[in-house]
């Protein structure tokens, strides 16, 4: 019996917490902006590939106005080595020209 976690299972386990970042972020957001508090207006779907592997239909919280953006990726940025490993972040060069 094999001990280690699936592919799918991590890939599912990767979406959870981009999506948990995405609703943190934007709930900070709406703080710091109260002034914007009813000006929600859903997500859009994307995908992002990470080093880890690609998330399909990520949705990407987003308000009215579009003043919010999420700090993990750049708009139509597509490829992202986000995570970290060891407590610092790797910048790839698709990163930096996307």
């Amino acid at each position: 019996m094999s001990t280690s976690i699936g592919q799918n299972t991590f890939e599912n386990i990767l979406e959870d917490v981009v999506r948990s970042f995405f609703q943190e972020e934007m709930n900070q957001f709406f703080e710091e902006n109260p002034e914007l508090k009813n000006y929600k207006n859903s997500s859009y779907n994307r995908q992002l590939d990470t080093r880890y592997g690609r998330i399909e239909d990520l949705q990407v919280p987003r308000n009215r106005d579009n003043a919010f953006q999420t700090e993990m990726f750049q708009p139509y940025q597509r490829y992202k080595q986000w995570l970290r490993k060891n407590g610092h972040h790797h910048v790839s060069e698709k990163d930096e020209h996307a």
